[in-house]
């Protein structure tokens, strides 16, 4: 069988099964960005959830005046049964697509959790990846009334 996938990917088809791949890992770059990665945008006028509408997967921005709440917590560290991969979770928040949410990884990634005035929907959740980073990108585009906690993975 292994012999097999690699005359495989030796032929037309397979290089071309690569690339396509190969495309699909590559992170668009986002020129407004201070921070960026698969899940999120830091805009200095917005902060971007990436693939937040189902099925289109379309992003949604929410303005920094408008986030009264911030939390964050390791992905490991969740009740996975609280928390889905995508959709509405029983708090009533909507959560950004990110499959692999409910498993255990390797990766040390965050979920976060927004609470958002005069903005529907008014709770929302999502996947980070450089939480650090994050945070100190985030630091002076939030406003000074928005509550922020949450624990960072100690191992």
């Amino acid at each position: 069988m292994a012999n097999e996938m690699k005359v495989f990917l030796l032929t037309k088809q397979g290089q071309e099964v690569m690339e396509r791949q190969r495309k699909k890992q590559v992170l668009l770059s986002d020129p407004k960005a201070v921070y960026q990665d698969h899940f999120v945008s830091v805009r200095p006028d917005c902060l971007v959830v990436k693939k937040y509408f189902i099925p289109s997967m379309l992003p949604f921005e929410f303005h920094w005046d408008k986030i009264e709440t911030m939390t964050y917590l390791p992905q490991n560290n969740e009740n996975k049964l609280l928390v889905p991969n995508r959709g509405q979770d029983q708090e009533g928040r909507w959560w950004a697509t990110d499959v692999l949410r409910p498993h255990e990884r390797e990766l040390h990634l965050y979920n976060v959790r927004i609470d958002v005035a005069d903005t529907e929907p008014s709770k929302s959740g999502f996947t980070v990846i450089h939480i650090d980073q994050f945070l100190k990108s985030c630091r002076h585009l939030l406003p000074y009334s928005c509550k922020l906690s949450g624990c960072v993975w100690s191992e």
